[in-house]
């Protein structure tokens, strides 16, 4: 008689799997944190950035200060594209900061409307940092390379479209499936912050690569992990 194996999956410490959330998080929160208000300023007083990039040209600054004044400039002068970035930026904030709470077993059992909250907190991220990325990417595509363009298409599609897919399978009582989905979406937006994690794979995998490794590693984690 045939017996079926049963794979079996490590039980992961709650409050570790939070800190490390965080600690991922914490170089996307931080740079969203210097670069939002800056960006809001471009977008919301194009004059003021015109004035700011001119002395800074004619005081004949660092190259970093010319390239710095023209993303500044560009935001200013495609409003829809620096308000996409804004809203991009707050969206991928929410979706990397909420799974503190989303993967915490000891949250779910015991508070489980502040885990609801969290979860209906990522879900909204993902709308709109996934949107946001394609809107940036479909009304100014020369602003990136060719390959950037599909990076960017993809990934953000893909932002969108997996929490929009744990939100069908937790409508449906699927809590399994629910939590498939809202893995592979931290995943995908925990790319960025594996950039610079393992910046020192670049050299050898190139940024694409460094972003499948997150998917592949939350892959990892939905078959052998138990949160």
């Amino acid at each position: 008689m045939s017996q079926t194996k049963i794979s079996k999956k490590y039980k992961a410490n709650p409050k570790l799997v939070s800190l490390v959330v965080l600690l991922i998080a914490l170089p996307i929160f931080l740079n969203a944190v210097v670069i939002t208000p800056q960006t809001v300023g471009d977008a919301s007083n194009p004059a003021s950035v015109a004035e700011i990039c001119s002395s800074t040209t004619a005081s004949n600054s660092l190259e970093e200060d010319s390239e710095s004044c023209d993303d500044r400039t560009f935001r200013s002068e495609q409003p829809v594209f620096g308000w996409s970035l804004i809203l991009h930026m707050i969206g991928g904030s929410m979706m990397m900061l909420s799974p503190a709470i989303n993967l915490n077993s000891d949250i779910l059992r015991r508070q489980r409307k502040v885990h609801r909250f969290s979860g209906y907190t990522f879900i909204l991220g993902g709308v709109v940092a996934g949107s946001s990325a394609l809107i940036m990417t479909l009304v100014s595509p020369d602003r990136f390379e060719p390959f950037n363009v599909f990076t960017n298409l993809l990934w953000g599609s893909l932002m969108l479209l997996f929490p929009l897919l744990a939100f069908r399978s937790i409508r449906k009582r699927d809590i399994a499936s629910h939590q498939a989905w809202m893995i592979r979406a931290y995943a995908v937006a925990a790319g960025p912050a594996f950039h610079r994690i393992f910046s020192f794979l670049e050299p050898v995998i190139g940024d694409f690569g460094i972003s499948v490794l997150a998917v592949l590693l939350g892959e990892l984690v939905i078959r052998k992990v138990r949160l």
